[in-house]
């Protein structure tokens, strides 16, 4: 039996690192990370799917934006995934595989990304979190 998806690798589309020197463009950021309850993100994330019309191959991009205030840096990775899709499923039988096995097969390597990237300039590795990829679209 075929897979229901066949990875068929990745893309870097955008790196983004910025070290915050001014205090001032710290105090800016702060605002715009700080939700309704005066809690700031650490992280954003958001996640794209789009298909060929004969719904074959699809595309998955991930992106996710780091904030360490801590370390005074930012940090955005943004990764696209192709995929082949085996054809016995619809459009919504694909969004639902995608996003849950195509994020659980290409987080990782953003993952790594993130954390090989911020160690050239720090001892201090940014280390995103793992996920369950059940549930990674529900925020």
């Amino acid at each position: 039996m075929d897979p229901v998806i066949d990875f068929k690798g990745y893309s870097i589309k955008e790196i983004s690192y910025k070290r915050i020197d001014d205090q001032s463009e710290i105090d800016v950021l702060k605002q715009s990370i700080t939700d309704d309850d005066g809690l700031e993100k650490d992280f954003d994330r958001k996640i794209r799917i789009g298909t060929t019309e004969d719904l074959k191959s699809a595309l998955l991009e991930l992106e996710v934006s780091v904030y360490d205030l801590a370390n005074r840096r930012t940090i955005t990775c943004e990764l696209s995934g192709q995929f082949n899709i085996s054809d016995e499923l619809t459009i919504e039988q694909i969004n639902e595989v995608i996003s849950i096995s195509g994020v659980g097969i290409l987080y990782p390597y953003l993952r790594s990304i993130i954390s090989i990237l911020t160690t050239l300039d720090s001892p201090n590795a940014i280390v995103i979190p793992t996920i369950n990829p059940n549930y990674y679209n529900e925020e």
